[in-house]
């Protein structure tokens, strides 16, 4: 039987034996799901078997065996580039992304042996395109590996920019305050601790960084839910950003039960975010408001309103994205377009959602909804670095 007939035959066994060493290479795996760490495996081999019985010229084939094969301009990506993609999301190093295409070689032919070919010119030939698809694949898949860590890398480096600029831009308006000749004691008094407030909260966010550098890439954002009222939360969140926007009306509307059990730094982070985007993308002098529903039992929704330009349609469907800024940005600054991206990333760590609404009419309205308690929350959300 010829190699890609004996592959077609034998791929759920050639799969599992892939499978069962992805599960059990390292301590990290072990966490993941068996979904991720099989996905296009199978449109791998399937492509090898296809490229083996397709016919090459002998410069096709030595290309192959160095990788080198070009696909075509506008082509879309190969099973194998989009596993190099997952592979670096899933926290994989390069080292056990390769280990994987080791396997898969080794299975294939050791099965293929132990069905005891016949080894004439034709199985030897078939063993020699195997290895260069292989090697094709596994070429794509290191690629693209480098490229997504890279990426992630100036993720993890613009997460750092965009949080540590709202508590900065408080400390700066307050000493600003400060020295005014004109301040009272109680101005200065509250300026001081305005000041204070953000420092704790960078050194906060720098503590935060420790998890992300310990972490794998696309390592889970880690939660320490405790108890807190929301509604002084959100007070002190609004307060902070009027230092830093003296101009924008930032309202704060609470009602029902405002006893939740977060983690304060998380929220704090995303409630600031949504707020100092609708302020950034309202109308000046027209105000945020901030409206918390506490009346349900079991869970709080956050909403966070302002009126401007509405978001179209087709950059709703990707706000949450890293690096998509809102429209209109590109004279807005230095914005990296990460802040909806940890807005959802905190609000999923929390077993929680965020969705958005936004109309000429009705204005832009952002609505966090999350359990009341997310001590037990099991989600993760993973922030690429």
């Amino acid at each position: 039987m010829r190699l890609a007939h004996f592959i077609d035959g034998n791929s759920t066994a050639i799969l599992a034996d892939c499978e069962r060493f992805a599960l059990g290479l390292f301590d990290a795996t072990r966490q993941l799901d068996p979904n991720d760490l099989r996905d296009h495996t199978a449109a791998i081999l399937a492509a090898i078997v296809d490229d083996m019985k397709s016919p090459q010229t002998v410069g096709e084939s030595a290309d192959k065996a160095l990788g080198l094969r070009d696909r075509a301009a506008g082509a879309a990506p190969t099973a194998a580039s989009i596993r190099g993609s997952l592979r670096a999301i899933l926290g994989l190093d390069v080292e056990q992304t390769i280990a994987e295409y080791r396997v898969l070689r080794a299975s294939v032919i050791r099965r293929w042996l132990e069905s005891t070919p016949t080894l004439g010119i034709d199985d030897v030939a078939d063993l020699i395109r195997f290895n260069e698809a292989v090697d094709q694949a596994m070429s794509e898949t290191v690629a693209e590996f480098g490229s997504t860590a890279s990426r992630n890398r100036l993720l993890f480096l613009g997460v750092v920019s965009h949080e540590l600029r709202t508590p900065l831009g408080s400390i700066m308006a307050s000493t600003d305050a400060l020295s005014d000749q004109r301040a009272d004691a109680d101005q200065c008094a509250a300026a001081v601790a305005r000041i204070a407030r953000a420092g704790l909260r960078m050194s906060a966010i720098l503590d935060d960084l420790l998890d992300y550098v310990r972490g794998r890439t696309g390592g889970d954002m880690r939660i320490q839910p405790a108890p807190l009222a929301l509604d002084e939360l959100c007070t002190r969140v609004a307060t902070e950003l009027r230092g830093t926007f003296p101009a924008a009306p930032i309202a704060v509307h609470p009602r029902g039960d405002m006893r939740v059990e977060w983690d304060e730094q998380r929220i704090t982070q995303a409630i600031a975010n949504l707020a100092a985007n609708a302020i950034k993308y309202g109308q000046p002098a027209t105000p945020v408001d901030i409206t918390l529903d506490g009346e349900q039992a079991q869970s709080v929704r956050i909403a966070v309103h302002n009126f401007g330009r509405p978001i179209s349609k087709g950059q709703v469907g990707r706000l949450f994205d890293p690096f998509v800024r809102g429209d209109g940005d590109e004279h807005r600054g230095s914005s990296l377009g990460l802040g909806l991206y940890l807005v959802r990333e905190v609000a999923e760590a929390h077993g929680g959602s965020v969705t958005v609404e936004s109309s000429a009419e009705a204005g832009t309205t952002f609505v966090m909804t999350l359990p009341r308690s997310s001590a037990a929350a099991e989600r993760t959300a993973r922030v690429p670095h």
